[in-house]
């Protein structure tokens, strides 16, 4: 059989596979087809033909269609409306193919992707050029991200991270240690880290970032996200991966991340995936090269503007595991809480609610520093040790400030602070009237801080009983009890069916029972 005659028979399956109306036994037929070509021994060859293929016939519409006045590119012929589909189930299949390919077959793949990516970039300046022709004052390269639907691009970046999976580093016979310096120099992102910022936002291929970008996220998802984890010797590779990673271009990605929220606030879709990036990737990596004044500034004039993923990438900041005077010094440095009250006037549910998690894990981050800050000393360093492995050191560039070597000044300073400065809030999120689900986010907080109080301030356990012996019997003070009564007094009211409720919508109220009464009934075991 002919490759032509092969890739128009992949053609057909995929576009009996794709369709609804297809009868279950052809349905099923053109699967097998399509499973079955991807065990020959040329299947890499096979789909990257069929990729081709499916990108000379976009091509080809998008010539025929050059006359028109729209500027969406279209990406499909009259004869085949399925090329993005067939892109797409091509990337699939290179991607499930890479684990078992051979070093040549890993090349063959290599190769040809960073050809994809390269036309596509190219085709893009050519279109960003005819935009500048017709927008003299047009200075942002390459605004047009259209090349190919995300679902596409994803697919692509996909394809990198697995590469990257089987091919860096030392635990891969350093088959492509150069990955970030050639996607660098491929995409055009050299003048991110060469070029003063005055000049970045010229020079900078846009495609070329959105590409970057998603690619380092989907390596963070195979390397450090613990769900994929199935045993020790997969552990194991990602841990040699971010070791490899953390001595030969972390630096390098940090510099770009802080560049592109420093010179294109401008690009929505960039900052928001540069913004994920770092909330992605701070929880393996030295700390000090995120939480520096410069790039703190940079994160936090995005909280007015792209505040869903800026509330993500602090709340991740905030999470990374360190000692108590650490996570203390970066709490009071962020001053997070000052400003949250500040955008508190939107009435976007997704905001609020985004500024609700933010505050909540604000909140359990004190917590932990009063529940930590117990154990003892030598305990504290042993897992300081074990968290400098992680990218935890001394943040010696945050504040001159000197903490109490004390434990139990830690316990207070957090204290004081969750008083003071989370609680009002985290008040007020929970007496939002509007929107229920506000409300839910910030319970894990209450539920911790109130276990907290618990521990410190109820006896606790049977009269004579070992557990009631050795109580701290310690007596409520009124800045904790005047908080207490205020919780009780929100959480009484917000319990009670008031008038935004359909008093004759059963299913209302059972929803209302279940998500909320319910959650709320294990807070009240807690104060009583």
């Amino acid at each position: 059989m002919s490759s032509e005659q092969m890739i128009q028979q992949l053609i057909q399956a995929i576009d009996l596979a794709n369709n609804p109306a297809s009868q279950a036994d052809l349905n099923s037929q053109a699967l097998q087809f399509l499973n079955n070509t991807k065990t020959a021994n040329n299947a890499p060859e096979i789909f990257i033909e069929l990729i081709k293929y499916a990108s000379r016939s976009s091509q080809s519409s998008q010539l025929s269609s050059s006359s028109s006045s729209s500027s969406t590119l279209v990406s499909a012929t009259p004869t085949s409306p399925n090329n993005n589909i067939y892109k797409f189930v091509g990337f699939q299949a290179l991607a499930e193919l890479i684990p078992n390919a051979n070093i040549n077959q890993l090349q063959f793949i290599k190769s040809y992707v960073i050809e994809y990516v390269s036309a596509a970039l190219a085709q893009a300046n050519i279109s960003s050029n005819n935009n500048n022709n017709n927008n003299t004052n047009n200075t942002t390269n390459n605004t047009n991200l259209t090349s190919d639907p995300e679902y596409v691009r994803n697919k692509v970046c996909e394809i990198f991270s697995i590469l990257f999976y089987f091919m860096y580093g030392q635990c891969n016979n350093n088959l492509w240690n150069t990955f970030f310096q050639d996607l660098m120099s491929i995409f055009k992102l050299e003048p991110i880290i060469t070029c003063p910022s005055s000049i970045i936002n010229n020079r900078v291929c846009q495609l070329g970032l959105d590409y970057f970008l998603r690619i380092t996220l989907q390596i963070n998802t195979e390397i450090a996200d613990q769900t994929f984890v199935v045993n020790k010797q997969i552990q194991q590779k990602n841990n040699n991966l971010k070791d490899f990673m953390r001595i030969n271009d972390i630096t390098n990605l940090t510099i770009v991340w802080l560049n592109v929220l420093m010179n294109l606030e401008s690009v929505e879709t960039v900052i928001n995936l540069a913004l994920t990036n770092v909330g992605s990737f701070v929880s393996w990596i030295d700390i000090n090269l995120i939480v520096q004044p410069q790039f703190i500034n940079s994160i936090f004039k995005f909280l007015d503007t792209n505040t869903i993923a800026c509330c993500t990438c602090l709340s991740e900041i905030i999470a990374k595991k360190m000692k108590p005077a650490d996570k203390l010094q970066l709490l009071q440095l962020l001053n997070l809480t000052d400003k949250i009250t500040q955008l508190f006037n939107t009435q976007d549910l997704e905001i609020i609610e985004n500024l609700a998690k933010l505050v909540n894990a604000i909140g359990i981050e004190y917590t932990i520093i009063c529940e930590n800050a117990s154990v003892n000393e030598s305990s504290n360093n042993n897992n300081a040790n074990n968290n400098t492995k992680n990218g935890n050191k001394n943040l010696n560039n945050l504040t001159n400030g000197n903490i109490d070597p004390n434990n139990s000044e830690y316990v207070q300073m957090a204290d004081t602070n969750i008083l003071e400065n989370v609680c009002p809030l985290i008040l007020q999120f929970l007496s939002n009237e509007e929107f229920f689900e506000v409300n839910l986010q910030v319970l894990p907080f209450i539920s911790s801080y109130l276990s907290f109080l618990k521990k410190n301030f109820a006896l606790g356990g049977k009269p004579g009983s070992a557990v009631n012996l050795q109580s701290r019997k310690l007596t409520i003070d009124q800045a904790h009890l005047t908080f207490c009564k205020n919780l009780l007094i929100v959480v009484h009211n917000k319990s009670l069916i008031n008038d935004n409720f359909d008093i004759d919508s059963i299913e209302e109220i059972n929803e209302f029972d279940e998500n909320f009464r319910s959650k709320i009934k294990k807070l009240l075991s807690l104060l009583f």
